[in-house]
Formats: C-alpha cells, sequence, structure tokens
C-alpha cells in the first residue's frame, strides 16, 4: 500500500482519525459522548497504536 503525504490524508484515515483525537480531549469526549448518548467525563489515552509482527520464531 502506498503511503500518502499529510495533503492527502482525510479524516477518517486511520492515523489522522487518532492523532486528532488523541491530541483533542474535548473532541474526543463530545465524539463519544454523541455516539454513547452517555454524559462522559473524562477519558483515559490508551498506549499509541502500534503495528504487530509474526515471525517463524513467534510461532508454535
Amino acid at each position: 500500500m502506498k503511503e500518502k503525504t499529510y495533503d492527502e490524508l482525510e479524516f477518517t484515515d486511520d492515523f489522522l482519525f487518532c492523532h486528532i483525537l488523541m491530541e483533542n480531549e474535548d473532541l474526543c469526549i463530545e465524539l463519544v459522548e454523541m455516539i454513547t448518548g452517555r454524559k462522559i467525563k473524562s477519558i483515559i489515552k490508551p498506549e499509541s497504536q502500534r503495528q504487530a509482527f509474526e515471525t517463524a520464531a513467534g510461532r508454535s
């Protein structure tokens, strides 16, 4: 898959979506409240998303 430049990214691209919500807690809370229909007091930020690789040595 070809990597996109920043100018080619859209809000729905995983990288940009996660970056925006991780950097803007108020926006993240508002989005979660809209989706769940519940009032949210705070957000606990998870670890950054990482890509997992499986190697031949890692399989049983």
